[in-house]
């Protein structure tokens, strides 16, 4: 096992009550690559920000890696914001910048890092 980020929480993040859709900053010093050719989950936020799945959860829906791309049936987003797959030509690196990543959580608890522009 090893330790790949910090992330700093309100007591309400504690307690279960955390938003999803918002934005948190995590100190870490991480690469994700996503291969080509294979399917990426990305949510698209109202400001156009892309955010790519890093993580899915079972905590909270009982779902495995196969009912992902269904997500888009099921995820109830904020307005302006929508969920996608794509499966990009080329691998696809997820960065930290200067020791740093923005996630957010849909509401089943899965994650998703937001691309560099």
């Amino acid at each position: 096992m090893r330790k790949v980020g910090a992330l700093t929480l309100t007591l309400a993040d504690v307690a279960g009550g955390g938003q999803p859709y918002t934005p948190r900053t995590v100190a870490r010093e991480t690469v994700w690559r996503h291969h080509a050719g294979q399917p990426v989950y990305e949510l698209v936020d109202a400001d156009g920000a892309v955010h790519v799945m890093q993580s899915y959860s079972d905590q909270r829906v009982d779902q495995d890696e196969a009912a992902l791309a269904e997500l888009g049936d099921v995820l109830a987003p904020p307005d302006g914001w929508s969920f996608r797959v794509r499966v990009p030509a080329q691998d696809l690196l997820m960065e930290a910048v200067d020791g740093l990543a923005v996630v957010v959580q849909d509401e089943r608890a899965n994650t998703y890092q937001r691309a560099q522009p």
